[in-house]
């Protein structure tokens, strides 16, 4: 259980960064002068979901130990619920990566930089 609750907390923190590099990197194509607010809805949205996260998740962690406790074997509903989560907060860190890319992509166009293009 302790590789998972490491993964699953390397992968919480590289989504979240990539969420504020995208965050600005988007700002700063359309209204840089809006970066400081823009960064406080993000931060404000981000804390809300760390106040709800505990409850919106205990319900679902006791459910499922209770439904598979760690006597019957492995997996465990304890590993099934911590592998579920990490596997969303990563897929959540692909998606941010995914979309860093494709505004990597639109930056360039816009500066009028085309792909395999070197002028």
């Amino acid at each position: 259980v302790v590789p998972l609750v490491a993964a699953q907390s390397a992968a919480l923190n590289t989504a979240c960064t990539a969420s504020i590099v995208a965050t600005n990197s988007a700002v700063g194509v359309v209204a840089h002068h809006l970066a400081g607010a823009l960064n406080g809805v993000l931060v404000t949205a981000e804390s809300v979901a760390k106040a709800l996260g505990p409850a919106l998740v205990a319900p679902i962690f006791a459910a499922a130990i209770t439904a598979r406790p760690e006597y019957l074997g492995q997996p465990s509903g304890a590993a099934l619920t911590f592998t579920g989560l990490a596997s969303l907060v990563a897929l959540f860190g692909v998606g941010a990566a995914r979309y860093l890319t494709l505004l990597d992509a639109h930056e360039g166009h816009a500066r009028g930089q085309v792909p395999g293009r070197t002028s």
